[in-house]
């Protein structure tokens, strides 16, 4: 049996900053995240360098069960200090 009071958890958070209507109708979510969970994701999904298309997955797969998610039709990635 493993001893949860012996591991350090750490949780990344990503949030929706706003949202935005482009010109052809399109929802889109605005994300920011910073330098340090750009790098965390490179490596934990093994990305050799940083790939807007896969995290974009990650993130559409992560939110597919909640109901705002169908409000989204794609999302754009700031990446902060």
């Amino acid at each position: 049996m493993c001893s949860l009071s012996k591991q350090v958890f750490k949780v990344k958070v990503i949030e929706i900053q706003k949202m935005e209507t482009n010109s052809k109708g399109q929802r889109i979510a605005v994300v920011k995240i910073d330098k340090n969970f750009k790098s965390w994701i490179s490596e934990v999904y093994n990305m050799k360098r940083w790939s807007k298309k896969k995290f974009e997955k990650l993130f559409f797969d992560s939110i597919e069960n909640y109901e705002f998610s169908k409000n989204i039709d794609q999302i754009k990635v700031i990446v902060g200090d």
